[in-house]
């Protein structure tokens, strides 16, 4: 019982840790030590790099900057998402434009490039 007690306090320890920071990650890109929300996304980019235009595309993922021109599937590495919870889509003669909404912000594209957005 008490070992079992043990392992579980090292667990939420652990855990309180990640979340506050005090544990660091070196990115696999930059080599410097990052937040565990730029080491992943460094570790998506370098597992995946044929998914991104440039190099100073793969330095904006991996510090979480939104910018105007990039591709929904950047946004999605951007913001840690797996899928977006709500796009609303509209199609007409000029084009295909989408609302991606999350966590309270709005994201617009017109033919999968973001045009602006709203927080």
């Amino acid at each position: 019982m008490e070992k079992k007690v043990s392992i579980i306090l090292i667990f939420v320890a652990t855990l309180f840790c990640i979340g506050c920071g005090l544990v660091s990650y070196t990115g696999p890109i930059t080599g410097d030590k990052v937040s565990i929300y730029q080491y992943r996304r460094e570790v998506y980019v370098a597992k995946h790099p044929e998914l991104f235009a440039d190099e100073q595309t793969k330095i904006r993922v991996c510090e979480g900057q939104v910018w105007i021109g990039m591709s929904k599937s950047d946004l999605k590495v951007v913001m840690g998402l797996w899928s977006y919870p709500e796009i609303n889509r509209t199609v007409t003669s000029y084009g295909v434009f989408e609302q991606v909404v999350y966590n309270g912000s709005y994201y617009y594209f017109e033919d999968g490039k973001l045009t602006a957005w709203q927080n």
